[in-house]
């Protein structure tokens, strides 16, 4: 049993690693939409929104999509390591029914309920993912208002 145990408890930490790394993928990736955005959004407006401006304002707009769909992406990654280290931790669970982990997760999931009823109810990819639709927005305003100018 013990090797057995071994190489579960390895399989959930590769998964809760590939997890955090996703993680990690998404804000990088991220900061950068953010970034390009707002520099480009900065530069179109001190170009006083000129009908040249429209190309960059356009690859703003593909480029806040392309960050929203990236994100995306990574939260379905990030959600599927998740799904398979938590089948791991349940098999240890089962071996180890000493250790209560199930429980032990259950009363820390109850207590954070508790102490963050509203926040916990918001999710952190939906944040995530409207830092970029913002910057597509943005990019569409910018469009907008240098054809109707």
């Amino acid at each position: 049993m013990t090797d057995e145990l071994e190489i579960l408890q390895f399989m959930y930490q590769a998964n809760a690693t590939m997890r955090q790394h996703h993680e990690e993928q998404r804000e990088k990736v991220t900061q950068l939409i953010i970034l390009m955005g707002g520099a480009l959004l900065g530069w179109i407006s001190n170009a006083k929104f000129i009908p040249e401006t429209r190309p960059i304002a356009f690859f703003v707009v593909l480029l806040g999509f392309f960050g929203w769909l990236i994100s995306e992406k990574h939260y379905e990654r990030s959600r599927r390591h998740i799904k398979i280290a938590d089948a791991f931790r349940d098999k240890i669970d089962k071996l180890v029914p000493q250790a209560e982990l199930k429980t032990l997760r259950d009363n820390g999931l109850d207590k954070h309920k508790k102490d963050f009823p509203r926040l916990q109810r918001v999710h952190l990819h939906v944040l995530w993912r409207t830092l970029s639709l913002l910057i597509s927005a943005a990019g569409l305003a910018c469009l907008v208002y240098s054809i109707v100018k």
